[in-house]
């Protein structure tokens, strides 16, 4: 049977006529969350978020094992959106977040939009934390199963960033994105930056703020 990435609905300070035409925010649109492995593998299915806020937790780490994370409370606590807010020539502004706990693994999403006139730049943060002895491998196991999902004719770059990463550009009539991955231990972190059409950047500014904010986000979850 195929697998299929499962869709976590854009919140809803954001999630408003998108690029449409009518008023109100433009959304940031829906973000895939990593489909499990196939059977057999560790990790377990996607289901729907709750709502309730709670704390992620990690496992524990020691010499010579893989990096733990964890994040307590929000995780827009410890997202960097400043690379992003300069894209669209904003002052930085904290994002909303939501939580979801799993079994083995939680999800933790961070999402804003910026705009400056006609300009929308806007960056979504997908924070997957893995638990257990086998953390990293459920962790690097959910990476390569989204890498294999991909659309057929995806080009996906290789990025220097953490253990393991990569990323892709997509483009509509409306819109331009670049979505990253990156794996870190029991960490597996996805950025999507979009912003409209007529964002003064291209590819390699939304790449280069993706990036940046995947960087200094990792960082403040160790």
């Amino acid at each position: 049977m195929c697998r299929q990435a499962r869709w976590i609905t854009g919140l809803a300070a954001a999630a408003v006529c998108a690029l449409t035409g009518c008023s109100g925010p433009t959304p940031i649109g829906p973000v895939i969350v990593p489909a499990p492995p196939a059977t057999g593998a560790p990790s377990p299915s996607v289901t729907s978020p709750v709502a309730t806020p709670a704390p992620g937790t990690a496992a524990p780490s020691g010499a010579g094992a893989p990096t733990a994370h964890r994040i307590t409370g929000d995780l827009c606590a410890a997202v960097d959106l400043t690379p992003i807010a300069d894209l669209a020539a904003q002052p930085v502004s904290r994002g909303t977040g939501d939580h979801s706990d799993k079994s083995g693994y939680t999800v933790h999403t961070c999402q804003q939009v910026f705009r400056h006139g006609s300009v929308e730049t806007s960056g979504f943060v997908t924070a997957m934390l893995f638990t257990g002895s086998d953390a990293a491998a459920q962790a690097r196991a959910r990476l390569d199963d989204t890498r294999a999902n991909l659309p057929t004719g995806r080009v996906v770059e290789p990025v220097d960033l953490l253990t393991r990463s990569w990323g892709y550009a997509t483009e509509s009539a409306q819109a331009r994105t670049w979505q990253l991955w990156a794996l870190d231990g029991n960490l597996l972190l996805g950025v999507r930056v979009k912003a409209t059409t007529n964002s003064p950047g291209g590819q390699e500014q939304l790449r280069a703020a993706a990036v940046a904010t995947a960087r200094a986000t990792a960082a403040r979850l160790r």
